[in-house]
């Protein structure tokens, strides 16, 4: 919305509300909710990063491998992101997010969606793989690198060269990212793997018995001690009456003395 842009440009995200972006726009602040549930919804409402746009995450292809066609439309919209912030606009809106932990986190709430998209698309392209395990290692990649980048650059120790370095950079990251997490161990492997698994289940289930046993015998020791020392104060406390009678009874006896 067109209100909403201007009121954040003019005023800032905390000092904008709803309400005034209802007002400016001339319709009901329940029109307002009915386009973005939350401010910080609004504030993002035109300004969907590139890499988490639909078109980005469901790239059309002409036949060739699908995860080529992917990673190429990630790599085109994390530069389109990362360039924009020559823009001054796209440089306020940048620092407005980054000085802002209400929009930091709804900036992650975007990037855990778009996480949750790209692993459908994944999983209809290749059922075999772990399409959530390959979407959240695509995404994570994508968010570290370019807050990363967007924070350098805001602060001016990197310029139009470094962000060169990081496009050339991310082909590599996102395939490396890929074969990660589509790689299925040999039989040898996974039996390894069990193997071990089972032994460590073993050895803990072992060393929670030695634990056991030594709890056991630690709470003994502490019941012994509290039986000896209710023991004492009783005959301590006895002691104490049979000293205070014995000097009622003198008192009694010679009362001047």
């Amino acid at each position: 919305m067109l209100a909403a842009r201007r009121l954040f440009h003019e005023q800032g995200f905390a000092a904008t509300t709803v309400e005034q972006v209802a007002r400016a726009a001339d319709v009901a602040t329940a029109t307002v909710y009915a386009h973005a549930a939350t401010k910080e919804e609004l504030f993002f409402l035109d300004r969907l990063p590139a890499v988490l746009s639909p078109e980005t995450l469901r790239p059309d292809h002409d036949g060739g491998p699908w995860d080529e066609a992917l990673v190429a439309r990630l790599v085109a919209a994390q530069e389109s992101d990362l360039r924009s912030l020559v823009d001054p606009d796209c440089r306020q809106v940048a620092r407005e997010i980054e000085a802002t932990q209400a929009l930091l986190r709804h900036e992650r709430t975007l990037f855990a969606r778009a996480e949750v998209v790209l692993a459908g698309v994944i999983g209809e392209r290749t059922p075999a793989v772990p399409a959530a395990l390959l979407a959240a290692l695509l995404m994570t990649t994508l968010r570290v690198q370019g807050h990363d980048g967007r924070r350098r650059l805001l602060a001016g120790t990197a310029g139009p060269a470094d962000v060169d370095a990081l496009v050339a950079d991310l082909p590599h990251l996102l395939s490396t990212a890929l074969a990660l997490g589509s790689q299925d161990p040999a039989p040898a492997d996974r039996d390894d793997r069990v193997g071990a698994h089972e032994q460590r289940r073993a050895e803990l289930h072992q060393e929670v018995g030695r634990l056991h046993d030594r709890a056991a015998a630690l709470a003994a020791r502490a019941a012994d001690a509290c039986r000896r020392a209710a023991e004492n104060g009783a005959a301590a406390r006895e002691s104490r009456t049979r000293a205070q009678a014995a000097r009622v009874e003198r008192r009694r006896r010679w009362p001047g003395r």
